[in-house]
């Protein structure tokens, strides 16, 4: 194991035997291995007073109720495996609606539900039963650490499982102590700190090195020394071949996710302007929604349409019309805030998905881009303005209700003069 296992002789080896030395050096107390068969009884271990800390556990909610933690000193990142013939993850909307897989009682596990709550999450025994679950199509994907999987995707030796993607979480991995020895936690804390926090990764990066190395067997060639120099050249050319042929799979893998990559953004991307398309701005408020509905944060919708945009058209044609359209995105997308998800709903509306944020927030929005727009230097063409209808999620509501909500405040709109905003309560 990368990061801590059992070795032949039943020595502590790993990534954090390796920490462990380290840090005795700098400790007035030696520490001592308590051996447990799995991680409930670590923690059972800790919860009757036989052991004291875990020296590589990552904080989450519930570990906090018997834990105190050092600061941390190896950040993993958080990966997806999925089978060979999926698309690349680059986030996790694309998620939604799959059923993914993760070792249950494992951090990954517990914070991947607290971080994306809309996604299905399927507990299961171990890695190895995940992989095999991809692998036959049962699960879309199994979630954990890039090492963990990594190591144990080469040990099942599947070659239609890869890691696909990583997600935006990360395990901070620390050494957590029992609740009722602060003190011997700020010890440690003190310790980890004058390691510095180059460290852990100097260290890690050497036993992922080493676990991925160690997957290689020898080949043990017994001849005669000629026989041995002719088997020897020939292995030397095949491997050479070999080598040249892993190569150029290589390149051709990684041209095929960029072109895969490049499908899927188009998929969900407006040809003309560059925004996310309606099949993505829906797509997005289903995932929002779902949250709003678990954690009863806020979230809004800003609805516009351009003002009597079909006298552009006809009047200068579609290439100025086009034109219009292209610098209102740019005005939407460079105004909007990084949490907002900016898209063309179709013709000239648009659409901008506003998650934790209230009516009334989403109003002064849309106010700054209303004039924003009009102050859009567009010659030859004369100014051109936008109507707002603004409306939020409410509890009870139908994924629709709001969309509907939205339509008729930009009717209102409409109605009172144009170039200007009105919200649902107007």
């Amino acid at each position: 194991m990368p990061l801590e296992g059992r070795d032949a002789r039943g020595q502590h080896t790993g990534f954090s035997a390796d920490y462990l030395a380290l840090l005795q050096q700098l400790l007035p107390v030696p520490l001592r291995l308590l051996d447990t068969p799995s991680w409930a009884d670590s923690l059972q271990a800790l919860h009757d007073g036989r052991a004291d800390l875990l020296p590589l556990v990552a904080a989450t909610p519930s570990r906090r109720d018997a834990l105190i933690f050092t600061r941390p000193y190896l950040d993993l990142p958080v990966v997806v495996a999925t089978r060979d013939d999926a698309l690349s993850i680059e986030n996790a909307h694309q998620l939604v609606g799959r059923r993914l897989g993760a070792v249950r009682g494992y951090a990954v596990t517990e914070l991947f539900r607290q971080r994306y709550p809309a996604i299905e999450l399927v507990e299961l025994n171990s890695l190895a039963e995940g992989i095999e679950k991809v692998h036959r199509g049962e699960l879309f994907g199994l979630v954990d650490t890039v090492a963990a999987l990594g190591q144990a995707i080469a040990r099942q030796g599947y070659k239609n499982v890869r890691i696909s993607g990583q997600l935006d979480l990360q395990l901070h991995l620390a050494i957590g102590v029992r609740k009722d020895a602060p003190q011997l936690r700020d010890i440690l804390d003190q310790a980890v700190a004058e390691l510095g926090p180059r460290e852990g990764p100097r260290l890690y990066n050497k036993w992922v090195a080493v676990s991925y190395r160690s997957g290689v067997r020898p080949v043990v060639v017994l001849c005669t020394a000629l026989v041995g120099v002719l088997v020897t050249g020939v292995f030397v050319y095949r491997n050479r071949r070999l080598r040249q042929l892993n190569l150029q799979l290589v390149q051709a893998h990684f041209l095929l996710e960029e072109k895969s990559r490049e499908l899927e953004r188009l998929s969900v991307t407006d040809r003309l302007t560059g925004l996310y398309n309606r099949l993505k701005i829906e797509e997005t408020f289903d995932y929002e929604w779902r949250r709003e509905k678990r954690y009863q944060q806020p979230l809004s919708l800003i609805l516009l349409d351009l003002d009597h945009f079909k006298r552009v058209n006809d009047t200068y044609g579609h290439q100025q019309g086009d034109r219009v359209l292209c610098a209102v995105a740019a005005v939407l997308r460079g105004r909007a805030r990084e949490s907002d998800l900016v898209g063309r709903w179709g013709g000239e509306e648009y659409m901008i998905i506003c998650p934790g944020t209230s009516l009334d927030e989403a109003r002064f929005l849309a106010l700054s881009l209303c004039r924003a727009i009009a102050g859009l230097d567009l010659a030859p063409l004369p100014p051109q303005t936008a109507s707002f209808g603004v409306a939020t999620v409410h509890p009870g509501d139908e994924q629709g209700e709001v969309f509907r909500r939205a339509d008729r405040a930009l009717y209102r709109a409409k109605e009172h003069g144009r170039n200007c905003v009105v919200a649902e309560y107007e």
